[in-house]
């Protein structure tokens, strides 16, 4: 492995395991109060946020750049979060906001994109397949910092406001009736997981970000009973396939992207989850009737 190869190893995996870690301790709240789907919602307004950055480029050229494109994915993806949050606490079904801001997004994207490129023929195009699918490959030392940011944000939030966030994930109403502060813990936990969406898109892509948001949480309820245990489950199983991921892309399966890699074997660590839960489940109720 040359020299060149092994520094941008270093920042992949740097940076996938600070997302992994961002994404695993989110995880299980997403899973337990169902918001996968919010994730999608949130990662495709980062698609959306890239077309509003290119259009933008068409009167300041700085802004369909590097750096601050970002800066813009960004605010589209804080500002679609929060959006869903009102309209779900609304008369707007929370699903319906997310199909409509999740279509409206990709259409935004894909037009931005377009007209761009149009009227600013032979200037810098960003990678489609790099934005859809990932290529954490081409994270750099500013990129593996902001992961390490967000990754760290999310431990803060995870360890201040374990409780509230707990019975918001399980009981909502009876948070509200026992005075809990439940917008604020919705709006905080939905503007830290629009940046860890931010964060994991260069890992995985638009098309596959939810994975992380959601394999390690399903991992850690297969493997415990107690939300804490799940938890510290989700972390290592998303810590663990990551890692994993990346190196089984740099080592064996060169051809293969990152993102694709990461999440097919999350899948397989979910499918052996499963039946290991399956197991000790038969175990136990065989046990049972022995008694």
């Amino acid at each position: 492995m040359d020299l060149e190869l092994l520094s941008a190893f270093r920042y992949a995996l740097a940076a996938g395991v600070a997302v992994a870690a961002a994404c695993s301790l989110l995880s299980p709240f997403v899973v337990y109060k169902r918001m996968a789907f919010v994730g999608q919602g949130v990662s495709h307004a980062g698609f959306g946020g890239i077309g509003i950055a290119f259009l933008a480029g068409l009167w300041v050229p700085a802004v369909s750049q590097p750096g601050w494109m970002d800066v813009v994915l960004a605010l589209s993806c804080v500002a679609t979060a929060l959006a869903i949050g009102r309209l779900s606490a609304g008369a707007l079904e929370s699903d319906s906001a997310i199909g409509v801001a999740l279509v409206v997004a990709m259409a935004v994207g894909i037009a931005g994109m377009d007209l761009y490129a149009y009227l600013r023929p032979g200037t810098w195009q960003p990678d489609i397949h790099g934005l859809l699918f990932g290529d954490i490959f081409s994270a750099s030392p500013a990129a593996t910092a902001w992961a390490s940011l967000i990754a760290a944000l999310v431990l803060v939030l995870v360890l201040v406001g374990y409780r509230q966030l707990v019975f918001y994930t399980f009981d909502e109403e009876g948070a509200l009736l026992f005075g809990a502060p439940v917008r604020a813990v919705q709006y905080i936990f939905l503007i830290v997981m629009a940046l860890a969406v931010v964060a994991a898109m260069r890992l995985v892509g638009v098309v596959l970000v939810t994975a992380l948001l959601v394999m390690p949480g399903l991992i850690g309820r297969a493997l415990a009973g107690r939300f804490a245990t799940a938890l510290a489950w989700s972390l290592v199983s998303g810590v663990v396939g990551t890692a994993a991921g990346l190196l089984l892309v740099i080592f064996v399966l060169t051809h293969l992207s990152s993102g694709p890699a990461v999440v097919l074997v999350l899948a397989a660590m979910l499918v052996a989850a499963g039946g290991a839960r399956a197991m000790i489940d038969r175990t136990r109720r065989a046990r049972a009737a022995a008694r």
